[in-house]
């Protein structure tokens, strides 16, 4: 199915988005055409063109091949100077195309084509710096193109293409008369991100496993001893569309001069982690600086190239916790105090859930704390209610919507009892190496956690003053992966006596990389 783009008004910007795009195909046309092709000019747009050229263009073509079926094609305008094209096919059908306007300097085109037909297309505008055109195509099929502007461009452009060849184009024009190269770089539209299914995929290495000085020891799980590493080649295919992969480049480029803020427990600083990783691809470790701050609740990596950082602030319930004579409880009408890292930051990822299970929240008896008063006994889930309204509360007072993007995270599933998907042994996640194929109604109803993501899709999904926050709605799909957890290869794995004693195995939290990088993927094409 192809993707779904989004449009919007703009005439001048819809012409010059035709302009381009007419253009690169009217010179891919020209290979074509030269190799045989005819049937290719019954497309009118590429006649129209092509007749453009014949009527206003003195030009001269010269064509070479040898024996290997290389060809160069060159035309040249008339004594203006107004144009150049320059074409050349290697054997393996590889072809650059450089259109270069010599007068006014306006225009240069590349597309580059390899063996396995993938292409890139590269526009510039030397004299006016106005755009730059990419095109990328993986060995899916899938296509990317993005256009970027200086301050004088008023529009984005996004085209996808997906294996079927469909493709949809997005035009947009954003309130600041601006364009933002990346802000539609995805082109998933209303595509349903999180129903899908698991896809092993070799190719599918987004970094080397232990190569990422980011992954703590604990998540670190090949230089704990894992030697399989089928767990790192699942794809996530969603059912409506094609999830566009992570590129390092685009996303720095859309961090430039930002703050990315996560937020929340072991598992959110298991995704910051994540990410660092993924960016590592393209910023060097001594590329950046990492700083520590609140008795290390507060950690904040920067990038000066970029002038952006990635930050984890420790809240694991979002709101207060307190120490009332001596006993710890949890101020639920109160945000925590980490918040005022959370200001001004421009992307914002929450989550809350596993320190709910925990004894004391999960009995709640004289733990939860409200209106300055302990409450004997309060249910955890209506206490988890209660704290998502308080920090809703805080998001709808301090954040401004037109400055800060917020998303919330579901619950991360976690896979300690083996025998609901069938498993005869202890462990749970112990030795596991796939993921659950078949998921039966006993184990999604475990793994879940209906009621808590019925509290956190109520709460989020009732945006109030103007701020819509989005739900990285990940529980279903992760419910899957108990073969992604850290298990037993976690820095106790070096002093284990027994390898084998499951009761060691960290079922909670995942091995890097991993399936975290799979929800920072999908963060990636949803950011705006």
């Amino acid at each position: 199915m192809a993707y779904k783009g989004r449009s919007a008004e703009g005439t001048h910007a819809r012409i010059r988005v035709v302009e381009w795009t007419a253009g690169i195909f009217m010179f891919c046309g020209l290979f074509i055409i030269w190799e045989g092709d005819q049937s290719w000019l019954q497309n009118a747009h590429i006649f129209q063109y092509c007749n453009a050229i014949k009527k206003n263009v003195n030009a001269s073509v010269a064509v070479e091949r040898d024996h290997h079926r290389q060809s160069n094609v060159t035309m040249e305008g008339d004594h203006h100077g107004q144009s150049k094209v320059t074409i050349e096919i290697d054997h393996h059908g590889q072809s650059n195309v450089a259109i270069e306007d010599h007068h006014h300097g306006q225009s240069n085109v590349t597309i580059e084509v390899d063996h396995h037909g993938q292409s890139n297309v590269a526009m510039e505008d030397h004299h006016h710096g106005q755009s730059n055109v990419t095109r990328e195509v993986d060995h899916h099929g899938q296509s990317n193109v993005t256009r970027e502007g200086d301050h004088h461009e008023r529009s984005n452009v996004t085209m996808e293409v997906d294996h079927h060849e469909q493709s949809n184009v997005a035009l947009e024009e954003n309130h600041h008369d601006q364009n933002n190269g990346a802000s539609q770089h995805n082109g998933v539209g209303r595509c349903n991100l999180f129903r899908g299914k698991w896809v092993y995929d070799e190719s599918y290495v987004l970094y080397l496993n232990g190569s990422c000085p980011f992954a703590s020891s604990d998540f670190n799980c090949r230089k704990n001893g894992r030697v399989d590493s089928d767990h790192e080649r699942w794809r996530w295919q969603p059912d409506e569309c094609d999830l566009p992969r992570f590129n390092a480049s685009i996303m720095l480029e859309m961090l430039r001069n930002k703050r990315l803020v996560y937020v929340g427990d072991s598992i959110n600083r298991n995704q910051w982690e994540s990410m660092l990783c993924l960016l590592r691809v393209v910023v060097p470790h001594d590329g950046g600086k990492m700083k520590a701050r609140d008795n290390g609740q507060f950690l904040q990596y920067f990038m000066k190239d970029y002038n952006c950082s990635i930050e984890f602030s420790w809240a694991p319930f979002l709101v207060r916790q307190n120490q009332n004579n001596g006993n710890e409880t949890l101020k639920i009408d109160m945000i925590a105090e980490q918040s005022q890292h959370w200001k001004d930051a421009s992307i914002l990822v929450f989550n809350s859930g596993h320190w709910w299970t925990h004894e004391q929240p999960y009995e709640g008896r004289n733990y939860f704390e409200e209106g300055g008063q302990v409450i004997p006994y309060m249910e955890e889930l209506t206490a988890f209610d209660k704290s998502l309204q308080t920090w809703a509360k805080w998001i709808h007072i301090n954040i401004n919507p037109h400055k800060t993007q917020v998303y919330f995270r579901g619950y991360s599933p976690v896979h300690f009892h083996g025998r609901v998907w069938g498993k005869k042994t202890g462990g749970g996640c112990f030795n596991e190496t796939e993921p659950i194929h078949k998921m039966g109604k006993k184990a999604e109803s475990i793994y879940a956690e209906r009621k808590r993501m019925e509290i956190v899709e109520k709460v989020v999904g009732d945006s109030k003053n103007g701020v819509k926050v989005k739900l990285l709605n990940v529980t279903g799909m992760s419910m899957y992966r108990k073969d992604a957890h850290a298990s037993v290869y976690t820095s106790k794995y070096a002093t284990m006596t027994n390898k084998n004693d499951y009761h060691y195995a960290d079922c909670s939290h995942w091995c890097l990389p991993g399936l975290p990088d799979v929800w920072n993927n999908i963060l990636y094409a949803l950011l705006e």
